[in-house]
């Protein structure tokens, strides 16, 4: 029955692995769970009952408790503690990783020593897994020798069972009749799979007290970030919807013990992390695109004509991850992370609101990320210097003179006015610009007219300019205003000339690059230089204020941005926000 799943369930959708080399980050690993029939912990399952608890298997984090001085994992990690006092925990475990969501789960059979040192066969529950090992080089060790790991169960009343007598022995077990699997232990050498959430009988306890107590296990001390089923699963449902309010945000930051600055926005959130002089910032943009969407994502958008379609739900989804992560160590902080999730990105522009708000007030550095489908998942790009281009978007109205299309001299044509426009504005980057610079201007939206017998009086024309310097931003913008000018007065016609957006370029300061790119080698990325884009990202008015670097998540080929079919591969989502704590930690360590 090897890799034939009893499961058929359907697997929680947040997160679509593949028992492949997905990343580099990550590896992949075979699991037994725990077998069928008496424990040595004193507990016994049916296979038929085993069957049925599997179905919650997929998703569960790994933990582990490491042992440094032997190299090797111990025990369970967590110590289920039970004495005539009561019942509790002592946990000791760290998330190393998880068991895929989309898991076969099958039984298959293995010859085992025993307690005593005895040979026997025993058929085991088995799942597939995956471990970090790009970030806990002790996961390496266990995907090597294929080390065994050991269920344990949710703390709730799904955990239930009752006690009865082996004739054989004389001993009581404790029958599980349901449970649902919680997490997954990595085991050292020494320990054989069992139920740890059943170790419910131990000689120092009468048997009497045993069956009063209730033997859910108290998870409150296990909370770590990822306990995998949990916060992956609420951060799919919270942060890949699709919309752009602030609600979501807020809400997981403040169950999390997160502080919300007091900012007077809209929409978007301000946190802030740590304690300390030194404040680094992290930014997520969080607004949709007016887009239909047309992928089969089972967190496609539910708002008819809106999506995310630019990635900006992962970067929110990586950044709140990453806000997490420094929470968890907040202690540690040798300063403050602020976390910025900022609106209107794509209006553009939001970026200066938050400013205006007191965003970046007492900040040294900022780094903001975003998805590219040009790099596979566990790739970076980190360039220093221009990354997007200075944004310009300008509107024009000439305005001449109405009159019937069959009486041409009696008017004044707009339309023949307005094309003229179109053709010479050509010639600023044919003519006024250094040959080696990438420059655009494009005229992209001409209106005139309502009727095919009148000459129209007006002519509406919008467009951009697109350029990475300072200096040929200037040349481009005077010069559009200047042929403008000169074609409405050589036609003898009124121009109203109005600039709707103005946004600088996007250009990383060098040293916070080297540095971005540093960590993220350490970490285990692959770091490529990022292409040059001539799209725009008001994450350039941040920089106006402050030193800052934009880094590029690799998450696989897709759809360009802004197509309906566009897709962010979610695997890549946990490495990035990993990436992003180390980031801020560092450089608050070293600063």
């Amino acid at each position: 029955m090897k890799n034939k799943s009893i499961v058929t369930n359907e697997s929680p959708a947040f997160i679509n692995l593949q028992p492949l080399d997905i990343s580099p980050l990550i590896s992949s690993c075979e699991i037994k769970v725990a077998y069928v029939g008496k424990n040595r912990n004193h507990s016994v399952i049916s296979k038929e009952k085993l069957t049925e608890m599997a179905k919650t298997l997929r998703g569960n984090p790994i933990v582990g408790y490491y042992k440094k001085d032997k190299e090797d994992f111990a025990d369970h990690g967590q110590q289920l503690v039970i004495d005539d006092e009561g019942v509790r925990t002592n946990c000791l475990t760290v998330p190393y990783g998880f068991v895929a969501p989309d898991a076969k789960v099958w039984f298959q059979t293995f010859d085992d020593y025993d307690e005593f040192g005895n040979i026997q066969t025993r058929e085991y529950l088995m799942t597939q897994g995956y471990l970090w090992t790009g970030q806990f080089k002790e996961c390496q060790k266990v995907i090597d020798e294929g080390k065994p790991q050991s269920m344990e169960f949710q703390d709730d009343d799904s955990f239930k069972g009752h006690w009865a007598e082996d004739y054989g022995t004389g001993n009581e077990f404790f029958i599980i009749d349901n449970a649902v699997f919680s997490k997954l232990c990595i085991l050292g050498d020494d320990v054989e799979p069992c139920f740890e959430g059943a170790s419910v009988t131990v000689p120092m306890v009468s048997k009497d007290f045993a069956k009063q107590q209730n033997f859910a296990l108290n998870d409150d001390a296990l909370h770590t970030l990822y306990s995998m089923k949990k916060e992956l699963q609420d951060l799919k449902q919270k942060m890949f919807t699709k919309g752009g309010d602030n609600t979501m945000q807020k809400e997981d930051l403040e169950k999390n013990g997160i502080k919300i600055l007091p900012l007077d926005l809209k929409t978007g959130v301000v946190a802030e992390i740590g304690q300390g002089d030194t404040t680094v910032a992290i930014r997520a943009d969080i607004d949709a695109l007016p887009v239909q969407e047309n992928t089969d994502l089972p967190y496609k958008s539910t708002v008819s004509g809106v999506m995310h379609a630019c990635g900006h739900d992962s970067h929110a989804a990586t950044i709140l991850a990453a806000a997490l992560l420094l929470k968890e160590h907040e202690k540690e902080l040798k300063g403050k992370v602020r976390v910025i999730f900022q609106p209107a990105e794509e209006a553009p522009g939001g970026a200066g609101t938050v400013i205006k708000a007191g965003g970046l007030d007492g900040v040294k550095a900022i780094f903001g990320i975003h998805s590219s489908s040009l790099f596979d998942v566990g790739t970076l790009g980190i360039s220093a210097g221009p990354n997007h281009a200075a944004v310009e978007k300008f509107k024009i109205i000439f305005t001449g003179k109405g009159t019937h299309a069959a009486q041409p001299q009696q008017g004044n044509d707009a339309i023949i006015i307005g094309t003229n426009f179109v053709n010479a504005a050509q010639s600023i980057v044919s003519r006024n610009i250094d040959a080696n610079h990438a420059v655009v201007v494009s005229i992209t939206h001409f209106e005139a007219g309502t009727t095919w017998n009148v000459i129209p009086e007006t002519v509406l024309l919008e467009g951009t300019i697109r350029t990475y310097t300072k200096e040929d931003r200037q040349i481009a913008k005077s010069r559009l205003e200047e042929i403008a000018k000169g074609i409405a007065s050589t036609f003898n016609a009124k121009v109203d000339f109005e600039w709707l957006v103005e946004l600088p370029a996007t250009v990383n300061d060098a040293p916070l690059s080297d540095f971005a790119k540093e960590v993220a080698l350490k970490e285990g990325f692959k770091v490529e230089p990022n292409p040059k884009s001539l799209g725009g990202e008001d994450f350039s008015l941040y920089q106006e204020v402050i030193p800052g670097s934009f880094i590029m998540i690799g998450t696989g080929a897709s759809y360009p941005n802004h197509n309906p079919n566009f897709k962010v591969d979610p695997k890549a989502i946990y490495p990035a926000a990993q990436y992003v704590a180390k980031l801020a930690t560092t450089y608050l360590e070293n600063n």
